[in-house]
């Protein structure tokens, strides 16, 4: 949800795995994605990328959303969601997935940045 004014916007996180879901946003700077977004096409994927949202150095339980990528045979995602105003609400999901549900992913998320609006989805098995 880009501020029409603002470079920043809210950046939001719904997770829904195995009978759990959790939402919440923090706010993020479009500036951020090209660069995540480059990383995480790399293929094959031969390291760990990530970014985290949050307060102070997102260390620890100051993050409020992470989305952490790992070559791990199928590509392992972690999503963690934090509710903003009481971190130790939070739920940290783990998914398998695959190089074309990522790359789906990434596109819409080029997209996402480019026109300031809409959403991207990664799927798991």
């Amino acid at each position: 949800m880009p501020d029409a004014h603002d470079a920043v916007g809210q950046l939001w996180f719904d997770v829904r795995i195995d009978g759990f879901s959790g939402s919440g946003f923090f706010w993020s700077d479009l500036s951020e994605w090209p660069k995540l977004i480059g990383k995480l096409r790399a293929y094959p994927l031969t390291e760990t990328v990530g970014q985290r949202w949050g307060y102070s150095a997102c260390e620890g339980d100051d993050a409020v959303l992470a989305l952490t990528v790992s070559p791990a045979g199928p590509i392992e995602a972690t999503i963690t969601v934090a509710d903003l105003y009481s971190l130790q609400q939070r739920l940290t999901a783990k998914l398998r997935t695959d190089y074309p549900s990522l790359d789906r992913m990434l596109l819409d998320l080029a997209v996402m940045v480019e026109r300031r609006e809409g959403h991207a989805t990664l799927l798991g098995f």
